[in-house]
């Protein structure tokens, strides 16, 4: 590698050439010291100083592969993802193209070789190449660095089977030759009735030669000693012969069951390995000890009759159980939450729901970097997931409302209602807290499960009371109905609506509490001051409004209100979330603060 790069670089007509010595590292969480991955590292000559960071982390990376997978036994799932280039100091290196757009990929590490010279007789004030090393970090994620852990201890596990089996077949093979079962040359001796192997009891252990029985009387040694029968015996067909329960093996069975060659066929060409994705994720899985807060419902009459600030430590039911999920896995991603799935050790939402949950968890992007996702720490969780649940409990009782009204016009009108009424409801929710030194803090819900209750669909957004053109009749007039929805709960509370409806075909979640200017700032960041003033204007009445006789909305009175950020109760410290799920980048606490949040 060291001549290819030494001749790439002459040939561009390149001479400042630098030594670059590279290891692979990672930092345990609460650590602030990198640790050196066994003892793996390079030394490589003839690079460009002004080399960019994306070629560098390349070059790094190739000639530390043969360390790597020697040490990982051969671990087939790790790439440039998983690697980020640092400097001894932790700062990491990134593509200058990245942070400053409209540029080239160079000068990562430039600045080190190129050191100010105050001007003299010969030259010019400025700065001048000086050849020299510089030792930078292959930094692998903690969470990859436990998984090649588990995949090493797989394959260890794997080779000390094999040592064994290797070991038995040749105690084996002794024992057998020691009590005369078989010869030097490997052939059976006959009348023992196999190896020592296939005499094993049930115990494990070996059955030894038994002595000869002594029989009580003469065995018969010949067939012409044998009595006769008078009748000769009649040759018997294979229909004629009766199974021990007395009935023909070929006789019709009532309960046989004929499978089709192509279901057949089918299945069995399914039987195959599990995929490297699905080893990876069961290496990758983990198990949590949690301390899980179970959401109890509650009506519109109780909210109001005994408003108070939602704490889920004093309203909600509270047990133990063990939270299973892979966290490098698939995720989907919302406007504020990161979503993945998981199981739980016990069902916390009934035996109905199963043991599958959702699991969610907060997240922001900082300005000029939206496409990265910064994970919000343990007491900011708590924090935003509280106010996401009390959404939730407020979005559920506000469809009582709706459905009250459904009732009392179905009593009035005999029973029979006067259009088709979508039963749906939210989700089950309980808040999950890690029995670990971080209190890791998730949000747990019932699964939406697409197989059953259809695809993953928004009705409406929280920024407008016009529902989402949908292509599906049922699902259009489940959207038409949630419409009719928002427009009885502003009717009748004068001061909210719920908003962002979204899910499947009875069960939704994630929605949003929209409340009059007046209220102040509440509920979630997808309270939107201005779509409470202006849904007079956006609702348009629809069949269901007209059926249940309700007047089109009045545009509410607003009083004069400046709408303030919401407060952040507690510090932030981030972790940055790539597109996969799987690059985390602590940040320092001070980073973290100075960072201006973008809730967008």
């Amino acid at each position: 590698m060291a001549s290819k790069l030494k001749s790439i670089a002459y040939a561009s007509g390149n001479s400042e050439l630098v030594t670059v010595k590279g290891s692979l590292v990672y930092i345990k969480p609460g650590k602030a010291t990198p640790t050196m991955v066994d003892s793996i590292m390079e030394t490589i000559t003839n690079i460009p100083a002004r080399i960019g960071a994306t070629s560098l982390k390349e070059i790094l990376f190739i000639a530390l592969i043969p360390g790597i997978s020697k040490w990982s036994k051969g671990y087939p799932n790790l790439t440039l993802r998983d690697v980020t280039l640092r400097h001894k100091n932790w700062a990491q290196i990134l593509p200058l193209d990245q942070m400053v757009p409209g540029t080239s990929d160079i000068d990562a590490i430039s600045e080190r070789f190129y050191p100010f010279k105050k001007a003299s007789k010969n030259t010019k004030e400025g700065r001048y190449f000086k050849t020299g090393e510089i030792t930078l970090y292959l930094a692998l994620d903690y969470p990859k660095y436990q998984a090649i852990l588990m995949h090493i201890e797989e394959r260890e596990f794997e080779d000390e089977q094999a040592d064994s089996t290797t070991i038995a077949k040749g105690k084996e093979r002794e024992l057998d030759l020691m009590l005369g079962i078989k010869t030097a040359d490997g052939n059976h001796v006959t009348g023992h009735g196999g190896t020592a192997f296939e005499r094993q009891n049930q115990s494990g252990g070996y059955l030894l030669p038994q002595p000869p029985v002594q029989m009580p009387f003469q065995p018969i040694t010949s067939v012409s000693n044998c009595p006769q029968t008078t009748t000769p015996r009649k040759k018997r067909t294979y229909s004629q012969v009766t199974s021990p329960s007395g009935t023909s093996p070929n006789a019709k069975r009532v309960n046989s069951t004929t499978y089709s060659p192509n279901s057949v066929k089918q299945a069995l060409m399914k039987q195959k390995g599990p995929s490297v994705k699905a080893v990876q994720s069961i290496l990758n899985t983990k198990r949590i000890r949690c301390l899980v807060y179970i959401v109890a419902p509650c009506s519109f009459e109780s909210l109001i009759t005994n408003a108070k600030t939602y704490s889920v430590k004093h309203e909600a039911q509270t047990f133990t159980c063990d939270l299973i999920y892979d966290p490098m896995g698939q995720s989907k991603f919302g406007g504020f939450k990161r979503a993945t799935f998981g199981h739980t050790s016990v069902p916390i939402f009934g035996s109905s729901a199963g043991s599958k949950v959702c699991i969610k968890q907060a997240f922001y992007t900082k300005k000029g970097a939206p496409k990265i996702r910064y994970m919000y720490d343990s007491a900011a969780q708590m924090n935003h997931l509280t106010r996401d649940i009390n959404c939730s409990r407020w979005a559920d009782a506000s469809m009582q409302l709706v459905y009250n009204l459904v009732d009392e016009t179905r009593a009035q009108q005999g029973g029979q209602p006067p259009l088709e009424v979508p039963r749906l409801r939210f989700v089950k929710m309980a808040l999950a807290i890690a029995e670990n030194d971080d209190h890791d803090t998730y949000l747990l819900e019932e699964v939406i499960d697409e197989k059953q209750d259809g695809p993953f669909l928004k009705y409406i957004n929280n920024n407008s009371a016009v529902p989402v053109p949908l292509v599906s009749p049922d699902r259009a007039y489940i959207a038409k109905f949630l419409s009719f929805a928002q427009h009885v709960q502003f009717t009748k509370t004068g001061y909210m609506f719920v908003s962002d409806f979204q899910g499947g075909r009875t069960l939704l979640t994630d929605s949003q509490i929209i409340t009059h200017p007046d209220t102040g700032r509440n509920f979630a960041d997808g309270n939107l001051g201005d779509a409470f003033g202006s849904f007079h204007q956006e609702h348009k009445c629809n069949t269901f409004c007209d059926a249940y006789a309700l007047e089109p909305p009045e545009e509410p009175s607003l009083d004069p209100y400046t709408p303030t950020s919401s407060p952040m109760l507690f510090p932030t410290v981030a972790q940055p979330l790539s597109e996969s799920a799987q690059d985390y980048v602590p940040l320092s606490p001070n980073q973290a603060q100075s960072n201006a949040v973008n809730h967008s």
